[in-house]
């Protein structure tokens, strides 16, 4: 599979979503790698394949709302509302007219076409006990959500079985679906009202990816490949924060990319694979 053509078919799907948001005058940021990419190569990393972009809670919801009417009939916006079997908080704009089947979804029999990720940047507690209370409610709903989906790698001792199948038995009660589960940890994310803080929940850096607000401000604009994408203000900060020296490229080993995936077609759409029975 050539990257290239993978990217040029994400960044079309940024395109509209970037003209999405001048129309409705949303904010976004490019954020992640993809946000480094920006930055040290006025593109895409080149072993990079997928693109990253946030926007704050109330553009993200506005988005939701009137995203499907402007987006091309190839394009889906999927969120665990518009998908049931997809279990992540964030949203993805998805082509249909192809596929890319990641392990972790390989069970789920939703949209599996190449995407762009939509994260979403809530305020992130300053109070300590707010802060414990917060990520323990969240790794509950994580643990949920791997038991429901069986995503769980871990080798556990006869008393961590016992412990986590009484866990599994309790929360089962409580939380009987996938989607009571993905509802209760958005308002869990929307329960913060007001802080100097931000983060994105869904990312993959934990604490560094909490930060000041005025990091983020009205954003700067930055070359990605043929187009102009909104920065957070001090991107240099926060590509610090995350990556330490960003500008340096990793070892040859590690220029690879960070998502698993089982199949790639640039050119038939995910349905033909869930006929042939490669998902589920």
């Amino acid at each position: 599979m050539n990257i290239k053509k993978l990217q040029q078919v994400e960044l079309k799907i940024l395109e509209q979503f970037i003209n999405i948001c001048n129309k409705e005058n949303l904010q976004y940021y490019v954020l992640g790698g993809t946000l480094l990419g920006a930055v040290r190569h006025k593109g895409f990393i080149p072993w990079d394949d997928d693109i990253d972009v946030a926007m704050p809670r109330k553009d993200y919801e506005k988005f939701l709302n009137v995203a499907q009417k402007y987006l091309s009939q190839e394009y889906f916006l999927q969120t665990y509302i518009s998908d049931k079997e997809y279990f992540l908080n964030f949203a993805k704009i998805r082509n249909s007219n192809t596929t890319f089947i990641q392990n972790c979804f390989s069970k789920c029999n939703m949209n599996h076409g190449i995407y762009i990720d939509i994260f979403i940047l809530d305020y992130y507690p300053i109070n300590k006990i707010k802060c414990l209370l917060l990520n323990l409610k969240n790794k509950i709903f994580l643990f949920r959500i791997n038991e429901i989906y069986n995503l769980s790698k871990a080798d556990y001792s006869l008393y961590k079985k016992f412990c986590v199948k009484s866990l599994a038995k309790i929360l089962k009660i409580f939380y009987p679906n996938i989607y009571s589960v993905l509802i209760k940890r958005d308002i869990l994310f929307k329960s913060i009202k007001k802080s100097n803080l931000i983060t994105n929940y869904g990312g993959l850096y934990g604490k560094k990816e909490v930060s000041p607000i005025e990091w983020f401000g009205k954003g700067i604009n930055l070359q990605f490949e043929n187009l102009t994408v909104k920065a957070p203000i001090e991107y240099d900060k926060y590509l610090t924060q995350i990556y330490g020296n960003y500008m340096k490229l990793p070892p040859k080993e590690k220029q690879i990319s960070n998502h698993p995936t089982d199949i790639i077609d640039l050119e038939k759409p995910y349905t033909e694979y869930i006929k042939k029975g490669n998902i589920k």
